[in-house]
């Protein structure tokens, strides 16, 4: 993620036609770690009402494989990414879903995923 290999993406919820369209959410992220100091892939984890799917794998998978997924009533409203010319650590922020859930639950995030050192931090979605 990163170096002089990386680019710019987006992706949206794959299509749930066997499920009749329902709508998915970001509930979670895979990545792994190249010698544990920096990010080497991003996989985005979708959760509907009846199946968790996987997105495309970003990146070349290499050393440790972590995953961060939300509690249960929350899902993915951003991130915050540390790094240079390449992503060092990334933390998942956590915001509850549903207008009922919105009001009642606290954002929360994860812990760092990464190495601990290695440039400046930008934050990422999570428009409050």
């Amino acid at each position: 993620m990163g170096g002089n290999g990386g680019a710019p993406f987006e992706e949206s919820p794959p299509e749930a036609a066997e499920e009749g369209k329902l709508a998915r959410v970001l509930v979670g992220l895979r990545c792994s770690l190249g010698d544990g100091l920096f990010v080497k892939s991003l996989q985005p984890v979708y959760l509907s009402s009846t199946l968790r799917s996987e997105g495309m794998m970003r990146g070349l998978p290499s050393g440790p494989t972590l995953e961060v997924m939300a509690k249960p009533g929350y899902a993915v409203a951003g991130v915050v990414v540390r790094g240079g010319n390449r992503v060092h650590a990334i933390k998942v922020i956590f915001r509850g879903i549903g207008r009922t859930f919105r009001a009642a639950l606290p954002n929360y995030e994860s812990d760092w995923l990464g190495g601990a050192s290695g440039g400046i931090e930008v934050r990422l979605g999570d428009d409050d």
